[in-house]
């Protein structure tokens, strides 16, 4: 069972970091991934690209076992996905 994460963000400075990273990446992964998620790690700036949120985290874990990830799908505001 997988342990519950703490965040030394808040939620908003969580956001804010992750879209500062995306946007910087915007333009390479939305034009070969868009409609896909993203995970990101806001402190190292790594990412991992996959076919659910879920997937997309599993794969950003495997890096970077103690964060907590930025997760959007790609191209869109809102990923329409309610957890």
């Amino acid at each position: 069972m997988d342990t519950l994460r703490t965040s030394k963000y808040s939620s908003d400075e969580l956001a804010a970091k992750g879209e500062d990273i995306y946007n910087k990446i915007r333009n390479e992964v939305e034009k070969k991934y868009r409609g896909l998620f993203i995970a990101i790690d806001v402190d190292s700036g790594d990412y991992t690209i996959a076919q659910s949120p879920m997937e997309a985290t599993d794969k950003a874990r495997e890096k970077h076992p103690e964060s907590v990830f930025y997760v959007k799908r790609i191209g869109y505001r809102v990923a329409r996905i309610l957890y």
